[in-house]
């Protein structure tokens, strides 16, 4: 796992905002509010936008099926050496967030230290994801739901219209109320956290003390199946920054957003290992092949006569997904909306409600993109967990983008302020080239198909956007 000197250089480097800037100098370096609401949120709630746009229930639910058949018994070092790595990420992120505070987020932070087309690209490519998200989130809502439905009896609803209750449901609250989002996603994070954490507390309890030495050996761990794990427990972690978009309605945002990045990798991390340890241990001690289920948490409730537990999981899924549907929405909307301000998208998106103070032209053209990709991808008889796994992939490469990107200009932000010093650039680099390294390891060599055309939809939309921005004469 990560060395103890590096954590803890990486963690003075994501303090050191504070103590650089003085409070006169933070004060200038906050914008404008653009019509949304200010200082309205708490640290707590702020936090939530991070955790649901990371939405962790979908790694015990989902992901760690996946890494577990690349890595073996390494999964939870991969996830492990995965959260320090994101720890670097989050450190650069920091140091932008705590000297500024902008709901335009990582396309602000850009923008300001590499000018207007290094701005642009970020939010260009953080709008792609975020919309992305909204149309997977809504899509894997679905796929649980209707799992818990059917757990209780229920098997008359449809997956389109658990989709369709997704979008619409997240749509509303994001247009009435930024601080009803906020507490809704920490309620619903809460729950199926909570819920999944009680089934590591089980399956701790019927292993007993004894260690899992296939584990701590790293069995079945190859050293190409152990980067390629590694590159898909990094892929958990996208989504954290979201709480940056939180710029003008955060309180204290140059204290509590920096803390929120910081946190929410930490501590999704935390989760990450002990429930991938759990979960594998789970599945060795009932000798079932964890690499091809599709529903470890159900599988393993079951197993341990627990049935109820099986559903209870689902319905924890299907709420930390509704939350992360709702934080991609929230996060790409307020991008959206600066992004306009500044000229690079239509006039229209700059609307703000007069008495919600929420972007709302922005909200529902988000929504309205969302809805768009799910009718053309069903209309394709796409399955529900491709559709997910195609998005998830294209989403991840725009967001590992954008933080490599944002990464490679600390120095010069730095720079500009004369505050540069070496420990600066070398987190620039190490931050920088492990996300590219990770981008690039998922398309050299490029995939079996569907996956080995994502790449190419990637550089037709960023190509797009290159042309948009030369045709409104931006500079």
């Amino acid at each position: 796992m990560t060395p103890p000197p590096t954590i803890n250089s990486i963690s003075a480097a994501g303090e050191e905002a504070r103590e650089h800037a003085a409070p006169q100098q933070r004060a200038k370096t906050s914008s404008r509010n653009y019509g949304l609401a200010s200082s309205i949120l708490s640290s707590t709630e702020t936090f939530a936008q991070s955790i649901a746009g990371i939405a962790p229930t979908a790694t015990p639910a989902i992901t760690v099926a996946i890494v577990f058949s690349m890595a073996g018994g390494g999964a939870w070092l991969a996830y492990g050496l995965a959260t320090g790595i994101m720890i670097l990420t989050a450190a650069s992120l920091s140091i932008f967030a705590s000297r500024q505070s902008s709901p335009g987020s990582l396309y602000t932070y850009a923008r300001g230290a590499g000018g207007h087309f290094a701005g642009f690209i970020t939010g260009w490519a953080m709008l792609f994801a975020y919309v992305l998200g909204v149309t997977g989130g809504s899509v894997q809502f679905a796929v649980f739901a209707e799992a818990f439905l059917q757990n209780i009896g229920i098997h008359s609803v449809s997956s389109l219209t658990l989709m369709a209750i997704c979008l619409l449901g997240t749509t509303i609250i994001a247009y009435k109320n930024v601080k009803l989002s906020a507490e809704l996603m920490l309620w619903m994070e809460i729950l199926s956290i909570g819920i999944i954490l009680y089934l590591v507390c089980q399956l701790f309890a019927h292993h007993g003390l004894q260690p899992d030495l296939s584990q701590l050996r790293l069995s079945g761990s190859t050293p190409q199946g152990f980067g390629l794990g590694l590159v898909m427990a990094l892929l958990a972690f996208v989504g954290f920054e979201s709480a940056a978009t939180l710029g003008s309605e955060a309180d204290k945002p140059l204290e509590r957003i920096p803390q929120t990045l910081m946190r929410s990798v930490i501590l999704s991390g935390m989760f990450f290992v002990l429930s991938t340890y759990a979960i594998v241990q789970g599945f060795n001690d009932l000798h079932l092949n964890l690499g091809s289920c599709t529903t470890p948490l159900a599988a393993l409730s079951n197993n341990l006569g627990m049935q109820w537990l099986a559903a209870l999981t689902s319905l924890g899924a299907a709420a930390s997904l509704f939350a992360a549907t709702l934080a991609a929405n929230t996060a790409a909307a307020r991008i959206m909306l600066t992004m306009s301000h500044d000229g690079y998208l239509h006039g229209a998106l700059k609307k703000v409600h007069p008495t919600n103070h929420t972007p709302v032209a922005a909200i529902l053209t988000v929504a309205t993109c969302a809805l768009l990709f799910i009718v053309l991808l069903l209309a394709m008889s796409a399955r529900p967990m491709d559709i997910v796994g195609w998005l998830g992939t294209l989403a991840t490469h725009s967001f590992i983008l954008a933080y490599s990107l944002v990464s490679a200009l600390v120095p010069n932000y730095l720079h500009s302020r004369g505050e540069l010093k070496p420990r600066h650039r070398l987190l620039s680099i190490i931050a920088s080239t492990t996300m590219i390294g990770a981008l690039l390891a998922t398309i050299i060599p490029l995939p079996p198909a569907p996956y080995c055309y994502l790449p190419f939809i990637c550089l037709a939309y960023f190509a797009a956007g290159v042309l948009h921005y030369f045709a409104r004469g931006a500079t």
